[in-house]
């Protein structure tokens, strides 16, 4: 018998031992929630995209917008020019800074000088120190055949009051006449009939700009030919 039990306690320690499961503090709470899932660092990737895209689009829109004003705006860089007349032709005066079409060659009369200042601007402030006045004018008053074109241009050495320049915009009526305010070179001027003139007077920043026009034997030029001229006005300096 001694001699069974004895293969019995062999083939008891040859059998495998199953492992002791360790215990731990945890085993004893049961209602300890799982662990948490590690959370995919792509969320942060993926918002930025976003973000780029929604601003991307923004721009989009904004490039669309400016470029419709630019071709179809009234005022666009690119809006559409009236036809200059046939016949006219196209002259540059560097020492006042504008080029533009005149029927015929102008006559240029003026100088530099040094004064100021001289007396009160409407809207307020005194006329600064000015620079050099000129004029350019073309077949005298009311030509025979054609129209008759004059543009006065008063520059100065500093910057005419704001409140001068604003008040250009504020016209009143005046005996035998009319007036009114038109937008021409990118500020507000007033603009006035008499007889058959045009007048048309625009204050920039340093300068100052008269245009007078008139058509054949003193009648007023056709609104084509007025136009034609403001339009294709072009302020190079």
């Amino acid at each position: 018998m001694r001699g069974h039990r004895a293969e019995d306690d062999d083939e008891e320690d040859e059998r495998p031992r199953k492992k002791k499961r360790r215990r731990t503090a945890d085993d004893d709470d049961d209602d300890d929630p799982p662990p948490r899932k590690r959370r995919r660092k792509s969320g942060g990737v993926s918002a930025g995209i976003i973000v780029l895209a929604v601003v991307g689009g923004l721009l989009l829109v904004c490039g669309i917008g400016f470029g419709i004003y630019a071709l179809t705006g009234k005022n666009s860089l690119f809006a559409k020019k009236t036809p200059v007349p046939a016949g006219w032709k196209e002259f540059s005066y560097p020492q006042d800074g504008f080029k533009a079409y005149f029927p015929s060659e102008p006559t240029t009369m003026g100088m530099n000088m040094q004064f100021g200042p001289g007396g009160a601007l409407p809207g307020g402030g005194e006329i600064p120190q000015m620079e050099s006045m000129r004029t350019y004018t073309t077949d005298g008053f009311g030509g025979k055949d054609r129209v008759s074109i004059t543009v006065e241009v008063m520059r100065f050495r500093s910057s005419l009051p704001r409140a001068a320049r604003d008040a250009m915009g504020n016209i009143g009526r005046f005996a035998g006449g009319s007036a009114r305010r038109a937008r021409w070179l990118g500020g507000d001027a007033a603009e006035m009939e008499l007889g058959g003139t045009l007048t048309r007077i625009v204050y920039l920043d340093k300068m100052v700009v008269i245009v007078r026009i008139t058509g054949p034997n003193g009648t007023r030029a056709k609104p084509e030919e007025e136009a034609a001229f403001f339009d294709n006005f072009e302020l190079t300096k």
